[in-house]
């Protein structure tokens, strides 16, 4: 039994880091605007997880039971919108290594924004250093790269602004009710949905679709068939994470996932052929392995 669990955890991460690359990937080549690449990719991802619930019956579906738990729910899925919006864009203004070297700062804001919201989380000093291989490592990637902006560091600060926000959130739903890794999901998804659609009937005017390269939108099979996977394994590498969250404590699925950040690094570098000095590969390795010891830390207090 031990060993059947064990095979089926490695199996979700295998399938988590391999779609998570393949989805990152595609998200920098598709000629889309980002809020229309959010919407695709959440509208997808809803689909996917009705399918899995109701179609299939991989488990079965838990409604949401009052107003309180829909607002903290949509709370949550405001933030996950933002979270991917911002990653969106923000792969499509720097590279993806110096965007995950960036992403693997995100524990410092988890830690700051939970000393705000909740008195009783007390801030460690040993933490604090703790995070110093992270913030040097996000600095020497960064070094003598043409395409490191401000306003991608901008947007890559929002973006773990967001997933801080998710994570505790969560954590306080997680606390009160009985939540499930795929029902959780798909509330998240459609909620976000709609609250991007509304988001779009409101900006459109302003929001340009066109591929500001060859200066229209291609609508050919092969977009679309980029489109489909690049939303299916969205879901897949997001679902997969929220299965292996339910099978370990949530410091070892932070760990799990900060290790996960190298992958998106070699692979981004691989297949665009980003120019990375031996200083950015030792931010990108300082900042990705810095965040465990961090993490193991917390485990032990």
């Amino acid at each position: 039994m031990r060993k059947s669990l064990d095979f089926e955890l490695c199996m979700y991460i295998a399938i988590w880091y391999c779609s998570s690359i393949i989805c990152t990937n595609t998200t920098k080549t598709i000629s889309l605007h980002w809020a229309l690449l959010t919407l695709t990719q959440l509208s997808l991802s809803a689909l996917c997880g009705f399918l899995l619930i109701f179609l299939v019956g991989f488990i079965p579906y838990k409604p949401l039971t009052n107003f309180y738990q829909l607002r903290y729910t949509a709370f949550v899925s405001f933030w996950f919108v933002v979270g991917f919006i911002t990653l969106n864009e923000s792969i499509r203004m720097m590279s993806i290594s110096i965007v995950m070297t960036y992403r693997a700062a995100e524990p410092l804001f988890t830690m700051i924004l939970s000393f705000y919201l909740n008195k009783k989380e007390k801030l460690s000093w040993i933490r604090i250093i703790s995070l110093g291989p992270i913030i040097l490592g996000a600095v020497l990637s960064s070094l003598s790269q043409k395409q490191a902006t401000y306003r991608g560091i901008l947007t890559v600060t929002v973006c773990n602004l967001s997933w801080a926000l998710i994570r505790i959130y969560t954590r306080r739903l997680k606390q009160e009710y009985s939540l499930d890794a795929c029902n959780f999901f798909f509330q998240i998804s459609y909620l976000g949905a709609c609250q991007q659609a509304v988001v779009l009937l409101v900006f459109s005017p302003h929001i340009n679709q066109l591929d500001k390269k060859e200066g229209h939108l291609r609508a050919d099979s092969g977009f679309a068939l980029h489109l489909l996977i690049n939303g299916l394994t969205f879901f897949l590498y997001l679902q997969m994470s929220w299965l292996v969250l339910a099978r370990v404590s949530a410091v070892t699925h932070s760990i799990i996932n900060s290790l996960r950040l190298p992958f998106l690094c070699v692979f981004g570098w691989w297949q665009f052929g980003e120019n990375l000095s031996s200083v950015n590969i030792l931010g990108i390795i300082l900042a990705s392995i810095g965040a465990v010891p961090f993490f193991m830390i917390k485990d032990k207090k």
